[in-house]
């Protein structure tokens, strides 16, 4: 994200790699932990922001391309872990049936 100025493009790649970051946590066996450390409504929040953030910055500020990988990389990385977020809820929910004999 941080190389904007020397051409475009970034953004999107830095978003996922500090989404994904969030999720190490996950990965080191600590559901809990990841838990703590990912509060979704301010993830939600980030989000939002840096969409708007962008759409500002692309319509009022042509030439801004460090300024728009910025905030491309915020939103990405928050819908990432927001989108990871409802897989694993998801995932968490589903409970194997019951055997029959």
């Amino acid at each position: 994200m941080a190389h904007g100025a020397q051409s475009p493009g970034g953004g999107f790649q830095g978003g996922v790699v500090l989404g994904t970051a969030v999720h190490l946590l996950y990965l080191a066996g600590d559901y809990p932990a990841l838990q703590r450390l990912r509060p979704i409504p301010a993830f939600e929040f980030t989000e939002a922001l840096a969409a708007g953030i962008f759409v500002a910055l692309g319509l009022a500020a042509a030439g801004r391309v460090p300024e728009l990988n910025a905030a491309v990389g915020a939103e990405v990385g928050c819908a990432l872990v927001l989108l990871l977020g409802k897989f694993f809820e998801q995932a968490l929910l589903v409970r194997e049936p019951p055997e029959t004999s």
